[in-house]
């Protein structure tokens, strides 16, 4: 009898503690903050690539935001094909299979994303709205998967007047068939490599094409664009800028407010559009000539 009793406490407090520890679970699950994001896809221009699947996973989840698939040959951190938005937990991970025309190859990669640096921006984007009229948005809105040859992988979040990298890495080499890539059944590898040539000379043009098939992809470039240099912003006659609006190569671009001369420890920039206290904007390219005039790198 008293074992029978002893049996059944036992039993009751394994209970209690199996529910609670799952209705904690629950809870933080459902404490995790939401926000609403949708999702892009990138690649460099002159060196198409082609996403096959990519996935961002929401915090603690099997299932994410699907990001675009397809062919991207653009400029490096600019987003392409939007998907839908949806009000869900943040990713901490990213998954991405991915074709390299230019090398012939296959990419796969799962990734940890820092979620809460990522929660940290969303919320200051939150907390600071981009103000249009009587209306506001949160700065931050989407993600940008950029793929690139040699299997770097980046992840950027961009929204009004911002784009952040918030990841960069190294995917592994994965054997894929031209079928699965152009969903053509080839009867050869001959006929399936003159269709990937076809392609890549149609997609970047003769002059690039033959360059590529010389020298080959710059695989370093990408990673080399995030070499942070120390850089000063000059102007000819002294004039007192309000704000600088600066796009960095790395695929990065914000608004900030800086006094002159202010030393900058950051990627080279690729367009400034400077801001005066006499009213005047103006938007430079960065190039050989323009450099002397208001951008100067010290290191």
């Amino acid at each position: 009898m008293m074992g029978g009793l002893i049996w059944g406490l036992l039993v009751s407090i394994f209970l209690i503690i199996m529910f609670s520890t799952i209705g904690c679970s629950s809870t933080m699950n459902n404490n995790l903050k939401k926000f609403s994001y949708g999702a892009q896809k990138s690649g460099p221009k002159g060196y198409p690539v082609n996403i096959l699947s990519a996935m961002l996973f929401f915090k603690g989840e099997n299932g994410g935001l699907p990001v675009p698939s397809g062919p991207s040959d653009g400029k490096w951190g600019a987003g392409i094909s939007n998907h839908p938005h949806i009000e869900r937990t943040l990713p901490d991970r990213l998954e991405v299979t991915f074709y390299s025309y230019a090398e012939n190859q296959a990419y796969h990669g799962v990734f940890d994303l820092p979620y809460e640096r990522l929660v940290e921006l969303f919320q200051w984007g939150v907390d600071n709205p981009k103000v249009m009229g009587s209306m506001s948005f949160p700065i931050f809105s989407r993600f940008v998967v950029g793929v690139a040859p040699g299997g770097t992988v980046a992840v950027w979040i961009k929204g009004h007047g911002e784009q952040r990298e918030v990841f960069f890495g190294q995917a592994e080499k994965l054997e894929v068939s031209l079928s699965s890539v152009f969903q053509v059944p080839f009867s050869s590898k001959e006929e399936a490599e003159t269709f990937r040539v076809e392609v890549l000379q149609e997609t970047v043009g003769k002059a690039q094409f033959n360059d590529i098939q010389k020298n080959g992809p710059p695989f370093d470039i990408w990673k080399r664009y995030r070499e942070p240099f120390q850089w000063i912003i000059e102007t000819k006659n002294n004039l007192p800028i309000k704000g600088l609006y600066v796009t960095h190569i790395n695929g990065e671009f914000f608004k900030t407010k800086t006094d002159l001369p202010k030393i900058n420890h950051a990627s080279i920039c690729k367009y400034l559009q400077v801001s005066f206290f006499i009213l005047l904007c103006m938007r430079y390219q960065i190039s050989r000539h323009s450099w002397e005039c208001f951008f100067t790198v010290i290191k």
